[in-house]
C-alpha cells in the first residue's frame, strides 16, 4: 500500500510541477453540452488560465464549452461549441472572466447593443477577431500591478527621499520655514489677484485670436518688408561709416565749444543789456519800423532815379 501511494505521488508530481504538461483544468469532466451544437472560434491575446472544457456563457447562462485551444502568430485561438438553439448577433464580443475572484476562467459572450432587428447572426465556424475580444482584470493582475507599484513605483524610495531631505534641511530648519512662509505669502497674493490674472489671460487670448485672424496680413507685410530689410542689410557698412563720421564731428564740435566756452559766455553776458533794451522798446520799435518803411516808399516816389545818397539817424526815445 505504501509503495502504491509513493508511485501515485511520483506520477502526479511531474504533472503539477511542470507548466508544459497537462493540468486538472485540461480535463473536461462534467462539461458536456447536450443537444446539437455548432463551432465558433475567438482570438485572444492571452488565454493562459482558460481550461479546455471551460464554460461559455451568455447573460450568465451556459450555452457552450471550450473544445480546444491552439496558438498562431502569438495569439490564442479558442475553439468553442455552442448550442444550436443559441443565435448570436453579428458584432458579438468575447471576454475572459472569472467565476469568482480566485475561480476558474470562462468565456463570456456579449452581444452588441441594438435597438432594431440584428443585421445577421454568427454562422458555424465564424471567427471573433482579436480586436473584439479582451480579458477582464483578475486578482492576479491586481496583485501584479500592486507589486509593481510597491517595488518599482517609487514607494520603496520614500525612505531614501525623506532621509535625504532631512540631511538637506539639517541645520537649516529656520531657513526652510522662512522659505515656506514666503511661498505661502506669494501664493496668497496670487490668489488675491486671481481676477486680474484671469483678465490678463483673457486679453492675451483675445490678442492671440486677433493676430491669428490677421495671419495672412502679417505674413504679407513681413514679406513686403523683406526687400527693404535686405537693402538696409546691404548698406550696413555705409551706415556704420556714417555713424562713425557723425561721432567724429560730435567730438570735434565738443572740443570747439569747450575751447570757446569762456568767450561765448562773456559775449552773451555783454549782449544781455542790449537785448534787455530791445525788449523794453518792443512796444514802440514796431511803429517806428513801420514809419521807416512808409518813408522809404514815399522817398522812392518823390526822387526817381538809379541811386540816391542819403544819410539819416533814427532815434527811439524811451
Amino acid at each position: 500500500m505504501k509503495r502504491t501511494g509513493v508511485a501515485a505521488a511520483a506520477i502526479v508530481m511531474p504533472l503539477v510541477a511542470t507548466s508544459c504538461g497537462p493540468g486538472l483544468q485540461n480535463f473536461s469532466v462534467g462539461r458536456t453540452v447536450s443537444g446539437p451544437t455548432y463551432q465558433l472560434t475567438a482570438v485572444f491575446g492571452d488565454a493562459t488560465g482558460l481550461p479546455i472544457g471551460g464554460h461559455v456563457e451568455l447573460h450568465d447562462v451556459t450555452i457552450g464549452k471550450v473544445q480546444s485551444l491552439t496558438t498562431s502568430n502569438f495569439h490564442a485561438y479558442v475553439h468553442m461549441v455552442i448550442q444550436s438553439s443559441t443565435k448570436l448577433p453579428k458584432g458579438t464580443t468575447a471576454t475572459l472572466a472569472l467565476t469568482m475572484p480566485l475561480g476558474e476562467e470562462y468565456v463570456n459572450l456579449i452581444p452588441p447593443q441594438q435597438t432594431a432587428v440584428p443585421v445577421g447572426y454568427l454562422q458555424p465556424d465564424d471567427l471573433i477577431p482579436a480586436d473584439e475580444t479582451n480579458r477582464a482584470p483578475d486578482v492576479e493582475d491586481l496583485l501584479s500591478a500592486f507589486s509593481a507599484i510597491l517595488n518599482g513605483g517609487g514607494i520603496d524610495q520614500i525612505q531614501t527621499i525623506v532621509g535625504q531631505l532631512n540631511v538637506a534641511f539639517h541645520g537649516h530648519t529656520a531657513s526652510g520655514r522662512q522659505l515656506i512662509g514666503h511661498l505661502n505669502t506669494i501664493l496668497a497674493e496670487l490668489a488675491d489677484h486671481t481676477t486680474e490674472i484671469d483678465n490678463t489671460l483673457t486679453d492675451i487670448s483675445a490678442l492671440s485670436k486677433q493676430l491669428a485672424a490677421q495671419h495672412q496680413l502679417i505674413v504679407r507685410g513681413l514679406t513686403q518688408l523683406k526687400p527693404g530689410i535686405a537693402a538696409l542689410h546691404a548698406d550696413t557698412h555705409q551706415f556704420t561709416r556714417l555713424l562713425t563720421h557723425i561721432s567724429t564731428v560730435g567730438r570735434s564740435a565738443t572740443a570747439v565749444l569747450d575751447s570757446v566756452q569762456g568767450t561765448l559766455l562773456t559775449d552773451l553776458s555783454d549782449l544781455a543789456p542790449t537785448l534787455d533794451t530791445l525788449v523794453s522798446l518792443r512796444g514802440r520799435l514796431g511803429s517806428t519800423l513801420r514809419g521807416l518803411r512808409a518813408f522809404a516808399i514815399n522817398l522812392d516816389r518823390a526822387i526817381p532815379g538809379d541811386y540816391l545818397n542819403l544819410k539819416g539817424f533814427i532815434q527811439v526815445s524811451q
